[in-house]
């Protein structure tokens, strides 16, 4: 390997990582908000940070049960719920989420809750 060949490897990894630390290291300003949709209706929208509560807690099934979030340390995550309303739980498995584009989807529920605003690390969603 020449001396040549060393510098172009070196300068392929600086801005590798470049391109990599740039999104993490520039955040926006912009506020995040926890958009809380049930049978595609936007029931709740508030902010990821500091909203006011530690849980959140909305009507499924026409009414007959309630589903409910966790936030906490500007994180969201579903908590589960009993398994004759959500069978696999999937939706508590998927964890806190923090990042705008994130979401949450309980599909036995038609629930759907997505982070929205910030900067997204997403060019384009597409529907």
């Amino acid at each position: 390997m020449t001396r040549i060949d060393r510098y172009f490897i070196a300068l392929v990894l600086l801005v590798a990582i470049g391109l990599w630390a740039y999104p993490r290291l520039v955040r926006s300003d912009q506020p995040i908000f926890v958009r809380v949709q049930v049978d595609g209706k936007v029931v709740a929208e508030f902010p990821l940070k500091s909203p006011g509560f530690d849980t959140f807690e909305f009507l499924i099934k026409g009414g007959e049960a309630t589903a409910t979030l966790e936030v906490r340390d500007d994180k969201v995550r579903m908590i589960p719920m009993p398994r004759e309303y959500c069978p696999e739980g999937i939706c508590s498995h998927t964890g806190f989420i923090h990042l705008p584009g994130q979401t949450i989807v309980c599909v036995p529920n038609r629930i759907v809750v997505s982070l929205v605003g910030g900067d997204s690390d997403f060019d384009v969603i597409s529907r």
